[in-house]
């Protein structure tokens, strides 16, 4: 009796949903469209017959608007049993067969232009007239006023504002002059060298005179012997082994005195 009284109350809130919905989606619920693409879905998945009437009957209760989206991936996972990989495949086909077609008949709907009912007449408007103005004519004994002419003042305009600024850092000091005949680079090839001009020829080479020196005699013994450059005395000859005749020892020659240097170059 419970299960009797359920059945009516359902059929009269869709009844009375239906009232509400617009008039494409009132449309293909009354034609019953959703029932062929459930079993269109159910051969394509491979479903079972309870779960074809689970699918249509949320299909029937999503396009009312009765459950959203959540609530009806939610039914076909706990209801039918399904697994999330054939869940998003019948979203996807619902949406592609159902909704998007619907979406573009709602919206060629509301481009339609609505049909109006007849014009309601318009009332003539009351045509004011303007008030009628008398002229004066001028009076031809007064003189007649020059006319006057209008000067243009020039618009004021503020002088320009120049902001000068200081400069703090003092200059740099001045370069040092270039010397003289340093404006000439020299080329890569070329070697620096100096130039003399107007230097006088040499003449001819005079050789100093040469100091007169006296000699003085030298005497027989010898340099002494710490000159450089000494002889040293001749060291004396061993006894032969064997009398003989002895012979007279002749003394050195004296050496020349050292005043006189060989190497000089006699005087003319």
């Amino acid at each position: 009796m419970d299960q009797n009284q359920i059945e009516p109350t359902l059929e009269a809130s869709i009844r009375e949903v239906m009232q509400t919905l617009p008039p494409p989606i009132r449309s293909y619920l009354a034609q019953g469209r959703y029932t062929s693409v459930a079993k269109n879905l159910m051969m394509k998945h491979r479903l079972r017959i309870d779960q074809a009437g689970i699918l249509e009957r949320e299909i029937m209760l999503l396009l009312m608007g009765i459950e959203n989206p959540d609530e009806f991936t939610q039914s076909l996972a706990e209801e039918a049993k399904l697994d999330e990989q054939t869940i998003n495949g019948i979203v996807q086909d619902v949406n592609e067969q159902i909704f998007i077609p619907l979406r573009e008949e709602m919206r060629r709907g509301e481009q339609k232009p609505q049909q109006s009912g007849p014009a309601a007449p318009v009332a003539p408007r009351a045509t004011i007239l303007p008030p009628r103005t008398t002229v004066i004519p001028a009076n031809p004994q007064m003189p007649s006023r020059p006319p006057e002419a209008f000067v243009s003042v020039p618009k004021y305009a503020p002088p320009p504002k120049y902001f000068k600024l200081q400069n703090k850092i003092p200059p740099p000091a001045p370069p040092p002059p270039k010397p003289l005949g340093t404006d000439r680079l020299l080329e890569d090839h070329e070697e620096p060298h100096i130039e003399f001009h107007n230097v006088p020829s040499p003449g001819p080479r005079m050789a100093p005179p040469r100091p007169s020196i006296a000699r003085q005699p030298t005497s027989e013994a010898g340099p002494p012997p710490n000159l450089p450059g000494a002889m040293p005395p001749p060291r004396p000859a061993p006894p032969s082994p064997a009398a003989s005749p002895s012979r007279p020892k002749t003394s050195p020659p004296p050496a020349e005195g050292y005043s006189a240097d060989p190497y000089r170059e006699p005087i003319e």
